[in-house]
């Protein structure tokens, strides 16, 4: 019998999310005949049809894919006697050339020039109220740095070290995470963002600020309401930050280290700082690699406001990247999926 063992879209089985216009298909296949060869494949997306004997990388050829879009691929296969296996799968578009509505945001105030150590994590705050019923609601979101993130002290995703380690100077790979079913009417969305491999110390020099001088964050929250009308909250002036939030250390060497929530003198809630935003060098593109699994929800103290700045560096927002195959720099994942690292 002829089986098919994997289907991917972009190397991966699920949980695509690719910012590709011609996605590439593989598949690979089971026979308990001995010597069984693939005769032809018939590959199905959105109204597109090929036949074709290849299984590696066959890139779709059809219609544009629409930005923000769920796909269903569905592949037939056929070997030299005639038996025929059947398959499946979804994929989803990001961003591709979609403006963004969000902006880089970081403590402008924060400074830190020690050598061989990591920055003090930020973490962002932002409240807001639903306009009505909402169908589905997903965030795209990326840092300079590492970052983790909860929604109404729920946790959202599970994966460790987001965004990934990348070539950021010219690839910074965003997540997508579905949150519907974290939604209330009045909600609190929460990003704690540490050094990671752009800001932190890391390799056995403990080099730290390679590619940036301080944390950034960007995310986008798009609803959908019930009645087909979408609202886009993203990273801007509205949000606020301080650096004297319930996580006093997260990095991918040392994990997460949480404290008790800091108190000033009489036990008076922390003091919070302003924050400026500066754009990052790195470029914000759907990743290919699947994610190592973590996520923690943070208590929250009170929250100061956000000023925004404007820096020469590069050009901030959202952009599709070229093409790479999982295993090259511009790809490249710190951990693979099987990792059995745990974040204290």
């Amino acid at each position: 019998m002829l089986t098919i063992r994997r289907f991917t879209c972009e190397n991966q089985s699920r949980g695509c999310v690719t910012d590709e216009r011609a996605p590439r298909f593989g598949f690979s296949l089971d026979s308990d005949r001995p010597g069984a060869a693939l005769k032809r494949a018939v590959l199905t997306v959105n109204g597109w049809r090929t036949e074709t004997a290849d299984q590696i990388a066959v890139p779709y050829g059809g219609a544009p894919l629409v930005p923000f879009t769920r796909y269903t691929a569905k592949l037939t296969a056929v070997d030299d006697a005639g038996e025929e296996a059947r398959g499946e799968l979804e994929f989803e578009t990001g961003r591709l050339d979609t403006p963004g509505a969000a902006r880089w945001i970081s403590d402008g105030t924060y400074s830190f020039t020690e050598k061989r150590v990591s920055p003090v994590p930020m973490t962002f705050r932002k409240t807001f109220a639903l306009r009505g019923e909402v169908r589905q609601a997903k965030v795209y979101a990326t840092a300079m740095g590492i970052y983790a993130l909860t929604l109404n002290g729920g946790a959202v995703g599970e994966d460790y070290f987001t965004p990934g380690f990348t070539s950021y100077e010219t690839n910074l790979q965003y997540q997508t995470y579905d949150v519907t079913e974290l939604l209330r009417q009045d909600n609190t969305l929460t990003a704690v963002v540490a050094g990671g491999w752009a800001v932190g110390s890391f390799v056995f020099t403990r080099k730290n600020r390679v590619t940036a001088d301080r944390q950034a964050l960007l995310l986008e929250l798009r609803l959908t309401y019930a009645d087909g009308t979408q609202e886009v909250i993203g990273t801007d002036e509205t949000w606020q930050v301080t650096e004297e939030g319930p996580c006093g250390r997260r990095t991918y060497t040392t994990g997460r280290c949480t404290t008790p929530r800091r108190r000033g003198p009489g036990g008076t809630p922390p003091q919070w700082s302003g924050c400026g935003w500066t754009p990052p060098s790195g470029r914000p593109t759907a990743p290919r690699c699947g994610p190592t699994r973590c996520s923690h929800p943070f208590p929250a103290p009170r929250w100061g406001t956000v000023r925004c700045t404007t820096s020469a560096r590069t050009s901030p927002g959202w952009c599709a990247s070229g093409s790479g195959e999982r295993g090259d720099r511009r790809w490249w994942c710190a951990t693979p999926r099987s990792s059995t690292r745990t974040a204290p």
